[in-house]
């Protein structure tokens, strides 16, 4: 019963608001999760959504550095990650915006996060969750 105040417990702190929008962006893929819940469709991605809103939220709720965790929370995440966009490469590679979704994330995680400092980064960080899930929700809808 603690896991449920505690994922929300990060929402309101006013502590660092620019750490809060990560938390906030990635707890969005909830949105998909639902849209797919309503569809009746894809209880596979349905679960892997909800991982990675729960998972990536806990993972986000450590500091944004670069040092890598591998514990089970980062690697339920990353596995998430993984799985979400093999489906959506497999299933719309035919899309535009599989293509687009997909290089933007490689750009800004690889190329454009490494040059910036903190507050950027975790910016920068925000608008790849926010180009994901709305390709997800266009791809979905």
């Amino acid at each position: 019963m603690t896991i449920i105040p505690s994922f929300f417990s990060f929402f309101f702190s006013k502590k660092n608001m620019t750490l809060n929008l990560c938390r906030y962006t990635v707890s969005l893929y909830l949105l998909p999760m639902i849209l797919l819940i309503v569809k009746k469709k894809e209880v596979h991605l349905q679960l892997a959504f909800l991982c990675l809103s729960y998972y990536g939220f806990q993972n986000h709720c450590r500091g944004y550095n670069t040092e890598i965790y591998y514990d089970f929370i980062d690697i339920i995440d990353r596995f998430c990650i993984i799985y979400i966009c093999y489906y959506f490469i497999y299933n719309y590679y035919y899309t535009f915006i599989v293509w687009f979704a997909l290089f933007y994330m490689i750009f800004v995680y690889f190329i454009f996060i490494p040059k910036l400092k903190l507050s950027f980064k975790i910016i920068a960080h925000c608008s790849f969750h926010l180009v994901s899930l709305a390709s997800a929700l266009i791809l979905l809808a």
